[in-house]
């Protein structure tokens, strides 16, 4: 199925099961998607919205799903099991992912330090290359020790308490550098 070049403002689709479907070069903003299964879909080449957006996965299931270079900002994901998604250079500041669990996730080039949650969250295989993540004024990141373990990447930014930015290589021993949330 292919919703091409559509209108799905303000759409419910709210314990819906969508499999091999297209979002493209549509309007999605405003949209409930909460406790549906979705599975291997792709939403490319939308229409970007000019300002925050709702759109809701809480308890959803996604599978296989690509949300590439996408304005995710404000998306509620709490709760959600996403399996094998790709965000990969989206936007997901102020969105919540309290208690969702990741894996083979993809948050290459995300900036993660306006998410919520993550340190509330499962994760397994998760993909960081140039990603960012928010350190407190104490240096204590927003993801736990555990979930470090099971990030994979060359490279990671840690934007501190004043906004300044600082690349972390693979190699380096960030785990005496900075404190994980408990």
């Amino acid at each position: 199925m292919e919703f091409y070049d559509s209108d799905l403002q303000n759409a419910n689709f709210r314990e819906a099961v969508i499999y091999n479907t297209k979002f493209n070069n549509s309007k999605i903003t405003d949209i409930d998607f909460s406790n549906a299964v979705i599975h291997d879909t792709r939403f490319i080449n939308l229409k970007k919205p000019d300002e925050e957006s709702y759109m809701n996965f809480s308890y959803a299931k996604l599978e296989n799903v690509l949300f590439d270079k996408y304005n995710l900002k404000g998306t509620d994901f709490h709760n959600a099991e996403l399996n094998t998604v790709s965000f990969k250079e989206s936007n997901l500041n102020n969105s919540d992912f309290n208690h969702a669990i990741l894996r083979e996730i993809d948050f290459q080039e995300v900036d993660l330090t306006g998410v919520k949650g993550l340190e509330s969250c499962e994760f397994e295989n998760i993909k960081m290359n140039r990603a960012k993540l928010l350190c407190n004024e104490d240096y204590v990141l927003q993801i736990t020790k555990e979930q470090f373990k099971n990030m994979f990447f060359d490279e990671i930014i840690i934007v501190d308490s004043e906004g300044e930015e600082h690349i972390m290589k693979k190699e380096d021993d960030i785990e005496n550098t900075v404190f994980f949330y408990e």
